[in-house]
């Protein structure tokens, strides 16, 4: 019987969520973090994404060969001098996991010489262990990309010709962006370029996290059940984030994908895409 505070209320049992997640439906509510899950989440983010690339090692993401497809800034020159090989474009992966940029576009492009860096050194590690690595055309270090002081000395101010940061920022505190935006303007010559691509708002792989209740750390900010974090951008936010680092944003736009024959099962992956440069003085 319905006491006076709960009559006309409607009726929600206490175990509803999962007799539900049985039938195939999970209620969209997400479930908002605490402010210790959150500390927890940016203190053991490390930790996170050791235990991710020690589990999956290789096998998780695809080797990125749309990349010059995308940019073509990447490409080879098409003009080349028969007497003397074209100069090195000097080249760095911010975030570059085990080498899915980084080793398709060193085979495609023999100009470019990559520097690579990642937070976990379990990806460093396999990125050292590929057949292909060879430092005369590839170095890879375990670097905190927020942390100006973390960064190796092998890499100058004003040295960089061109970098990619794919699927990186997102995976890094919102507050903490900008700083690892100010730390690849130091090292990018003038005219340097900064490619990139990541989550969009309202991709489905957003939506997919909300329908599991995964927890939520922020607007757009979202954890993964293997502690793993991603945040969705906004376009013009990311515009703006790259605008107040001091780059000019020569393209910023939404890449649409359907993704009907993957696992995402018949849905859009949203990503936001842009070239940014440094100013040339």
């Amino acid at each position: 019987q319905l006491d006076a505070t709960t009559a006309g209320a409607p009726y929600k049992h206490p175990y509803l969520p999962y007799t539900l997640g049985f039938l195939n439906y999970v209620p969209s509510t997400q479930l908002e973090a605490s402010e210790f899950q959150k500390d927890a989440y940016e203190r053991h983010a490390n930790k996170y994404w050791n235990e991710f690339y020690c589990k999956n090692s290789r096998n998780f993401f695809k080797d990125r060969h749309w990349l010059t497809r995308e940019f073509p800034a990447l490409k080879p020159p098409t003009h080349t001098n028969a007497t003397s090989p074209p100069p090195t474009v000097i080249a760095l992966e911010v975030g570059c996991g085990v080498g899915n940029t980084i080793f398709p576009l060193l085979r495609e492009n023999p100009s470019l010489f990559y520097y690579g860096l990642d937070f976990s050194k379990e990806a460093i590690r396999l990125v050292k262990d590929h057949t292909e690595y060879d430092e005369s055309r590839v170095k890879a270090f375990v670097c905190d990309i927020t942390d100006a002081d973390a960064w190796p000395a092998d890499i100058e101010p004003n040295s960089v010709d061109i970098a990619t940061l794919i699927f990186v920022l997102s995976a890094i505190s919102p507050e903490k962006m900008k700083d690892a935006i100010a730390n690849l303007f130091r090292v990018l010559k003038p005219g340097g370029l900064a490619l990139f691509r990541d989550y969009a708002e309202d991709d489905l792989a957003q939506q997919r996290l909300a329908k599991k209740q995964s927890k939520k750390i922020g607007h757009n900010f979202m954890a993964r059940g293997d502690g793993t974090r991603a945040y969705y951008f906004p376009l013009e936010e990311a515009a703006h984030l790259w605008a107040a680092g001091g780059f000019l944003v020569e393209d910023n736009k939404l890449a649409l994908k359907d993704e009907g024959n993957t696992a995402f099962k018949h849905g859009e992956r949203r990503f936001v895409q842009g070239r940014y440069r440094k100013p040339r003085r």
